[in-house]
């Protein structure tokens, strides 16, 4: 980060390359839209370009700093979804990946597919959050206590209250994996 903040642009790529799948796979999933997680990791990058020198590594690690900010830029652009919605201007549908299977498996994983983001949507913001950190950013509990500010114990029921849920909604015996 030292580096980058002296505009070592090798250094910027190198964290780009480390982080930018991540974090848009991140982002896409808490925000159910393809479009928008890629403008959020790219949101993120052009922040950290411009604050690299703010970074403090005895505060966070660069991967919790990098989801903090992810986070934060998610948290915005579903306050401005709700808001265009409220005003009638939008009316997003979540971006539902495609495969080479056979048409019939493919209507049946796309509605699949389709009632877990629904319900994922359903949760409250900080359970969908701390899961989606979890699962699909392989974060452990510390790092996303850190990313969330919050404690581990806060974090971990955060994770259960919102598998809970999820079985609840889908009949489920087993952890629900997303």
């Amino acid at each position: 980060m030292g580096l980058i903040a002296k505009g070592d642009q090798a250094a910027f790529t190198e964290l780009m390359s480390r982080f930018m799948r991540p974090l848009t796979v991140f982002a896409t999933r808490f925000l159910s839209s393809k479009s928008d997680g890629e403008d959020v990791a790219q949101t993120v990058f052009i922040e950290v370009w411009r604050k690299a020198g703010s970074f403090d590594p005895a505060k966070a690690s660069v991967k919790t700093w990098l989801y903090s900010i992810a986070r934060n830029r998610c948290i915005d652009t579903i306050r401005k979804r709700r808001l265009r919605q409220f005003v009638g201007l939008d009316s997003s549908a979540a971006d539902i990946p495609s495969t080479d299977a056979e048409p019939s498996q493919i209507a049946a994983d796309r509605a699949e597919l389709r009632a877990v983001i629904n319900e994922l949507d359903l949760l409250p913001d900080r359970q969908r959050l701390a899961l989606l950190l979890q699962t699909v950013s392989d974060m452990s509990t510390r790092e996303i206590a850190d990313t969330m500010a919050t404690s581990d114990g806060a974090v971990e029921q955060l994770i259960r209250r919102a598998r809970r849920t999820l079985r609840q909604k889908f009949n489920r015996n087993s952890d629900v994996r997303t």
